[in-house]
């Protein structure tokens, strides 16, 4: 059996979630570096593709716990909807594709546009620039995956952080984002 590349297992999830606007969202993931570019410059996946690889790395240990939480009643299917959690996960780092390149085999940081921070970044991103519809929760799981200590907009918007801390949803995305990074 032939193996899928991380391009096309990240194509064929997002088609899945069956929402209005993916397959503009998977051209416009193609045209940028989503696909090429590392998740860091010195980090977890510094490597050409390592963005992807890494929001797969994500999506994987998301669902995993996601079965466990709903087995042990800590969340129900309908706070972490399948859909929501593929989505949070493959887009959390989105905006990485203009941040982190590759230069002379080397990993590289815009960091003008690294000073802007990620989590909120990816979320406008994806719903101003792309217009792909996410929903609240979506929003502010791909906002906080980071938590507060390095969301730069934290300072401006406390009582949205406090409030994605009881949100299944963003806490579930938050947790497999570091365990995938740790």
């Amino acid at each position: 059996m032939e193996t899928q590349t991380d391009q096309e297992r990240v194509e064929a999830l997002l088609r899945a979630t069956n929402r209005s606007g993916v397959e503009k969202l998977i051209t416009w993931l193609e045209k940028k570096s989503y696909f090429t570019a590392p998740a860091s410059v010195c980090f977890h996946n510094h490597v050409e593709g390592g963005l992807a690889h890494h929001s797969l790395q994500v999506y994987d240990l998301a669902m995993k716990l996601r079965s466990e939480w709903i087995a042990e009643g800590k969340a129900t299917a309908e706070e972490l909807p399948e859909d929501s959690v593929t989505l949070s996960t493959l887009l959390h780092d989105v905006c990485k594709h203009d941040v982190y390149f590759m230069k002379d085999g080397e990993p590289q940081c815009d960091k003008e546009k690294r000073k802007l921070g990620h989590g909120r970044r990816s979320m406008m991103l994806l719903i101003k620039t792309i217009g792909f519809p996410l929903n609240y929760n979506e929003m502010m799981a791909i906002w906080w995956h980071m938590g507060n200590e390095h969301e730069p907009s934290y300072q401006y918007y406390k009582s949205e952080y406090k409030e994605s801390e009881t949100i299944p949803l963003c806490v579930l995305i938050r947790k497999a984002d570091h365990d995938a990074t740790h």
